[in-house]
């Protein structure tokens, strides 16, 4: 299966075991969202993921500290 980058299209691809790593864009994506999501342009880079991740945990502390 050949894969293009989700978000700039670019074909300057590293092709690992779990992930694939853009060239162009330094992004890095899992293969598995390749296959669970239809529409490409909607699969999120693992940088993207930890971000929301990250937010998240971020707004549960101060609503946990909002609420001490």
């Amino acid at each position: 299966m050949r894969l293009n980058c989700p978000r700039c299209n670019g074909e300057r691809i590293i092709n690992y075991e779990d992930i694939i790593e853009c060239l162009d864009c330094n992004l890095e994506f899992e293969k598995k969202d390749f296959e669970l999501i239809e529409d490409k342009s909607n699969i999120l880079a693992i940088q993207e993921k930890k971000a929301i991740v990250h937010e998240l945990k971020n707004s549960i502390n101060l609503e946990k500290k909002e609420n001490e």
